[in-house]
């Protein structure tokens, strides 16, 4: 029952839904690559605003769950 979906995520609209398996898949392939944690600076708020900054780190010895 842990990989159920929740109520939020059945309610996604088509974009959302199509941006989150997108998102999902690259994580799948950062994890492929060793990474194990990305960080990224957002400047803004809500809609508006920017990524100044991403980085991507690989942990040894974590293991990241997907919910």
């Amino acid at each position: 029952m842990e990989n159920e979906p929740s109520n939020a995520e059945e309610a996604l609209p088509p974009e959302q839904a199509a941006a989150k398996a997108a998102i999902l898949g690259e994580c799948e392939r950062l994890a492929e690559a060793g990474i194990t944690f990305v960080a990224v600076h957002f400047d803004g708020s809500g809609d508006e605003g920017v990524n100044e900054d991403i980085k991507c780190y690989a942990t040894e010895g974590l293991r990241l769950r997907r919910k």
